[in-house]
């Protein structure tokens, strides 16, 4: 299967596991649910949900297993879009061309909306029945996803972005900013791919977290160029970098890698 298919077919897939894990807008309080469908739903490359399914299935996995982490990490996402568009963050009143959350809804609603889609994926994590035989590994899933969205990984990025912006005496590093904020959540999504799988060794394991945070920072390098609003000079440059060192790591994994190695392209390449 070429990488563009597989690429779409993994998409829908994250779309279906999101639409079936989602609470359905006929539940109390329905407008909550309507909204985090409508933050959720609306579009969105599935970066991070392919991810996770193209480095499960490099072990062999199944795409049933592989559809929990990767519903978890787009809530994730999710959840951080709406926040990142309130008024006292970015203040973006669109998100892919629609109105984003709090536009659509109300300030109020858009930071619930957050709260519920944040809590929702960890509760995937804990409970969901397609990992009913991998009990032992949710606390290690859990413990991923939290460590790369909170205070040392997303979360705190955005804090350190938000002082950036509003600092003048540069003591703020901007790569420091890009680890956290970007690069921690998708290492997350190839680490939880691997923990789902079975027979990854410590070395494969390590690689690919290598291989993660290369891809992450060179996402991040290739959005500042793409939006023409870099915090650090030669940001495709620095894409490149980023990218040819993901390959770097991902060659010294004895699996099939054609497609992690086209997706590494693939982020350097993208136009949008």
């Amino acid at each position: 299967m070429g990488f563009d298919l597989e690429w779409r077919q993994l998409q829908e897939a994250a779309v279906q596991s999101l639409e079936y894990r989602l609470p359905p807008v006929t539940q109390s309080p329905k407008q909550l649910h309507e909204a985090m469908r409508y933050a959720t739903l609306n579009g969105g490359k599935r970066f991070r949900a392919v991810l996770v399914m193209m480095t499960g299935k490099m072990f062999g996995t199944s795409l049933e297993r592989l559809m929990a982490p990767a519903a978890a990490i787009e809530c994730i996402h999710a959840y951080s879009l709406v926040h990142d568009d309130l008024p006292c963050m970015d203040d973006d009143d669109f998100r892919r061309g629609m109105p984003s959350c709090h536009k659509k809804y109300d300030e109020a609603t858009a930071v619930l909306v957050g709260d519920a889609l944040q809590t929702l994926a960890f509760e995937i994590l804990a409970s969901d029945k397609s990992l009913i035989n991998l009990q032992e590994r949710r606390g290690a899933l859990v413990s991923t996803l939290a460590k790369a969205a909170g205070s040392s990984g997303m979360v705190g990025g955005q804090v350190l972005d938000i002082q950036f912006e509003n600092s003048s005496t540069g003591e703020i590093d901007p790569i420091t900013i890009h680890q956290l904020k970007t690069s921690r959540l998708i290492q997350a999504s190839v680490q939880l791919g691997a923990q789902v799988s079975d027979s990854v060794t410590e070395d494969e394991f390590q690689a690919l977290s290598d291989y993660g945070e290369c891809v992450g920072l060179a996402f991040q390098f290739k959005d500042d160029q793409l939006d023409d609003d870099a915090l650090v000079e030669n940001p495709l440059d620095k894409a490149i970098e980023m990218r040819d060192r993901a390959i770097g790591y991902l060659h010294t994994v004895n699996r099939d890698i054609e497609n992690l190695e086209k997706l590494a392209d693939f982020v350097v390449s993208r136009e949008m």
